[in-house]
């Protein structure tokens, strides 16, 4: 999975920064005083790309469970990234509408997507690695 650099969650900006291992000691947390989420990058050996953007997915259910004041245990929030993310892999959901995949890609033909604010391209699969056609 691409981790962008920003999401929105509940119409707020959330910043997204990959973070080396000397400065976060876990896969990943949430700063809700800065609105940041700070993901381990996925280049270390020892956070493979999978529990890496399971992180990612957790991250930001904490976000949520911040921003709507739901006072979830910690275990509770464990176990729906868990869950989430393995029902979105193993049947490779993606849900992005199919208007705003063409409007994004051009074509059907074509599987890549850009960063608009970059010109980047971001990937030739949708969410969670699942093929857009």
């Amino acid at each position: 999975m691409i981790i962008p650099d920003k999401i929105k969650i509940l119409g707020k900006q959330i910043t997204v920064r990959k973070a080396p291992p000397s400065e976060i000691e876990d896969v990943g947390d949430w700063d809700g005083a800065w609105h940041l989420i700070r993901i381990r990058h996925n280049n270390d050996p020892a956070y493979p790309e999978d529990k890496v953007s399971e992180a990612f997915l957790h991250e930001i259910i904490e976000a949520l469970n911040d921003l709507l004041e739901l006072k979830l245990k910690h275990r509770v929030r464990t176990a729906l990234s868990e869950g989430l993310f393995q029902v979105i892999r193993d049947n490779k959901l993606d849900f992005v509408k199919e208007e705003e995949k063409k409007e994004k890609c051009g074509s059907a033909e074509r599987s890549e997507i850009k960063d608009s604010h970059s010109g980047k391209t971001l990937a030739k699969y949708g969410a969670f690695g699942a093929k857009l056609y």
